[in-house]
């Protein structure tokens, strides 16, 4: 019956999700997300590498800890899942086809037997067993055991009660949504319906599991991504890099002292992420980014230092199992399977070099396993390269285009220093940490120490990243290879937390008589409570205690202004045809992909450019977007030609009805949605200009702000230089950002031009403008385009007609998601 067990509980965990839909009426979407998700993820994205990694005997093969099992399960299910993706991509088969390859499968090893193929231990492992005790599984003590329970239930409370805004969890939600309605797998875009395959997002084997997840779940993604998944994840962060200190420590008590030093960093500093903003680990683990490093990384470098170093024959299912795992790290993000080679590369040289142990032959074994596990994930990522923006020369983008959406987001982060010649190199400042700095004196122990495993480690692991990321030419020359921006990832290579634990653990032992290897149980518990104090106090600081009560849980409300009105919204979008285009607010435009999985025309300017893949692809489209919502009241001619470049086929307005080019499909207290008539033109015409007025005004001003030109609504804030600003009236509203001015002269105003001033300091802008004149006879002029402020910050536009009386303008901007005003006038 034991063997039986795994098998149940496979068919169990799916059978569970696929029936138990109707328990969500009854206990509501939250209670139902936990209900049916976490079986169903636990189904999809833990039991198939579970049942694989049994059959194979790798925690027996491997010497692991048991709490190993489940990280090392999580990354061959995800490799298993990236690797049905590819096969569906390019046999041009469907999720559901993949589902059905996952569960032959699970049912294939589902009942295998304990470590089939693991061959006997012969006379000469037995004699290496008894001789290098290390090398058997290691007995942990019950107050290690102890130590980690506390450790994870401290991280899981921290998890459940903070706020886990991901950045970019609309993009990833998107694929999530959008994939299982497709009919074939496929890797292009799911916002804007093009072909285009973004570089990053491509063959991406976590998306793909959450996916898989969502198409047994029939949840709302949302929620489960923000709130189920950290406190999932954050326990098998814990067990992964439990796995890496103990395969590279040895002694249970070491081990836990590199464990609790990886996480008082992942708490008290701002590594890995080095964002402005300080946020604790768990609260975008969910990104595929953070799911490779904190997860994926560690647990493959444990399963390849284990195999390096063991001396037993590896079982027949083991090179598929360590296959697998490799794979999901790679396609789940390349760049931390680079730096995983990177690390890889510099332990086997050691291991060449210091004499390690290994084998010749594992040595080759392991390149060769390494190599062939990059071997998708690189293929897809240069077809994807080419048909994006990063086709361009990385350093030329960074220095000639810093106004560049993507390009621009990076730089603020403020993570790369420039100078000639050899840079740019990464910012040393990201290390300005106490706790980092204290970090790097491992570097030295471990130099001292430099033929034990750890010492080698360290060294294999961390001098490269060092070398990468701040040594002139050779930063530049791994930036041209990932982009510039990306080379501070590097860093991730460095295992602070271990470099941290060896100071506390061996620092005091330098400078005492005794050898640090007589003091190791003494300095280890030593060190063990110092982090632990660490801990307790980063924890006590970082948390938000107050989101651990009820009432703060009550509803996803929380995250987003899910009400009523947009639920009634949300749904009628999603019963829209599945090729249906939706044009509304860039900032509700990231929603609706997400929830509905229906595509929009624009999001923000980075995203949109991301997706599309050109940067002039992606102003165009914001340029349509801003003239169909920002000039609305007028030039209708022109807005139904821009609704149509983009296939829109819907428009969904905030607080207004349907206009001449639109037909009522839906209608709450707050939204609108209308369905665009056809167009028989595609061709979106519009009068662009450049914006390229001098510093100095000529003229006279007859009208400014606050001075015969009125404008609603009124500016948010004004500065004390003078700048106003509009921005839009949430995060998440469907309403497009658009000035409406008026003025009246008398006596008439005999031509002239309007002049605008923006404050763009480190961003370039395009202006979509109606301007329209009466005289004092009765005839209208009107003048309609766009200008793009492309360096410049000031435009002027001549005033259409002649003897006005009066004028009315109206200015929405298309890609920045706010309006910055230095001066608006008008001069004659």
């Amino acid at each position: 019956m034991v063997r039986l067990l795994p098998g149940i509980l496979f068919y169990a965990s799916w059978g569970y999700a696929l029936t138990a839909g109707q328990l969500i009426p009854v206990l509501g979407t939250i209670a139902g997300t936990w209900a049916v998700g976490v079986p169903a993820f636990f189904g999809i994205a833990i039991l198939p590498g579970y049942l694989l990694d049994r059959a194979a005997g790798m925690r027996k093969f491997l010497g692991a800890h048991p709490l190993e099992t489940l990280p090392r399960s999580f990354a061959i299910s995800i490799g298993i899942l990236g690797l049905f993706g590819l096969i569906a991509n390019l046999a041009q088969g469907s999720l559901g086809d993949v589902l059905v390859a996952v569960v032959a499968l699970g049912t294939a090893v589902a009942f295998l037997p304990y470590g089939i193929g693991t061959p006997a231990l012969d006379a000469t492992a037995l004699e290496n067993r008894r001789a290098r005790p290390h090398l058997a599984v290691t007995r942990w003590p019950r107050w290690t055991g102890l130590v980690l329970a506390a450790l994870t239930l401290l991280l899981v409370v921290m998890a459940a009660g903070g706020e886990n805004i991901a950045r970019d969890r609309m993009w990833y939600l998107a694929y999530v949504t959008r994939i299982p309605l497709e009919p074939t797998v496929t890797w292009s875009e799911p916002f804007f319906g093009t072909p285009h395959w973004p570089f990053r997002f491509v063959a991406n084997a976590w998306i793909f599991t959450l996916a898989a997840w969502k198409s047994i779940a029939t949840l709302p993604g949302i929620f489960f991504f923000e709130r189920v998944l950290p406190v999932l994840l954050t326990p098998l962060v814990v067990f992964a890099w439990l796995g890496l200190a103990r395969s590279v420590f040895v002694r249970p008590e070491r081990a836990l002292g590199g464990v609790l030093g990886t996480v008082s960093i992942l708490l008290a500093t701002r590594f890995p992420f080095f964002s402005p903003v300080d946020y604790a680990f768990f609260n975008r683990v969910g990104e595929d980014k953070f799911i490779a490093y904190l997860i994926l990384f560690p647990i493959c470098l444990s399963m390849l230092i284990d195999y390096l170093r063991t001396r037993r024959r590896a079982a027949v299912l083991f090179p598929a199992a360590f296959g697998l795992a490799l794979m999901g790290l790679g396609l789940s993000h390349a760049l931390v399977y680079l730096t995983l080679l990177i690390c890889a590369a510099g332990l086997i040289a050691w291991q060449m070099i210091c004499g390690g142990g290994a084998r010749p032959t594992r040595l080759a074994l392991a390149g060769v396993a390494l190599g062939a596990a990059a071997a998708p994930a690189g293929w897809f990522g240069m077809k994807a390269a080419t048909r994006s923006f990063m086709a361009i020369d990385p350093i030329r983008l960074l220095r000639e285009f810093p106004d560049h959406p993507v390009v621009r987001s990076h730089i603020r982060m403020d993570r790369l220093i420039d100078f000639e010649p050899g840079g740019p190199i990464v910012n040393p400042g990201l290390l300005a940490d106490p706790l980092l700095l204290t970090a790097l004196l491992g570097l030295g122990l471990a130099y001292l120490h430099r033929r034990t495993l750890w010492g080698g480690f360290v060294l294999a692991c961390a001098v490269p990243a060092l070398v990468v990321s701040f040594v002139p030419f050779i930063a530049p020359a791994y930036g041209g290879f990932v982009l510039p921006w990306m080379v501070y990832r590097a860093l991730w290579g460095m295992p602070m937390g271990f470099m941290l634990a060896v100071v506390f653990m061996d620092g005091p032992a330098f400078f005492s008589r005794e050898s640090a290897h007589d003091r190791t149980p003494v300095m280890a518990r030593g060190a063990i409570i110092a982090l632990a104090v660490t801990l307790a106090l980063v924890s006590a600081r970082n948390v938000d205690w107050t989101r651990l009560d009820r009432d703060s849980l009550v509803a996803i409300n929380t995250v987003l202004p899910l009400d009523q009105e947009t639920r009634e919204m949300l749904a009628a979008v999603s019963s829209l045809p599945s090729w249906s285009l939706v044009m509304t607010g860039a900032a509700m435009s990231e929603i609706i992909p997400a929830y509905t999985g229906r595509r929009v025309a624009a999001i923000a300017d980075r995203g949109t450019t991301v997706f599309v893949g050109s940067w002039r692809g992606a102003e165009a489209r914001m340029r349509s977007q801003a003239a169909v919502l920002g000039l609305r009241g007028g030039s209708l001619g022109m807005r139904s030609q821009h609704g149509a470049h983009v296939y829109a086929t819907h428009t969904l307005w905030a607080g207004e009805g349907c206009d001449r080019k639109g037909i009522e499909v839906f209608r709450n207290k707050r939204y609108t949605l209308c369905a665009d008539r056809m167009q028989r033109s595609r061709v979106a015409g519009m009068k662009r200009s450049r914006a390229a007025a001098p510093a100095q005004p000529t003229g006279i001003s007859v009208a400014e702000i606050g001075d015969k030109l009125s404008c609603t609504p009124a500016a948010r804030t004004v500065s004390a230089a003078g700048v106003r600003t509009w921005r839009r009236a949430s995060r998440w509203t469907a309403q497009q950002i658009s000035v409406a001015c008026r003025a009246s002269f008398d006596p008439p105003l005999q031509g002239g031009s309007v002049r605008i001033e923006l404050n763009l300091p480190h961003s370039r802008e395009s202006l979509v403008y109606r301007i329209r004149s009466k005289t004092a006879d009765g005839k209208h002029g009107r003048v309609q385009g766009a200008v793009d402020f492309f360096g410049n910050p000031r435009a002027e536009i001549a005033l259409p007609g002649e003897a006005i009386s009066k004028l009315s303008l109206r200015i929405a901007p298309a890609l920045l998601p706010y309006l910055h005003i230095k001066a608006l006038e008008v001069r004659k």
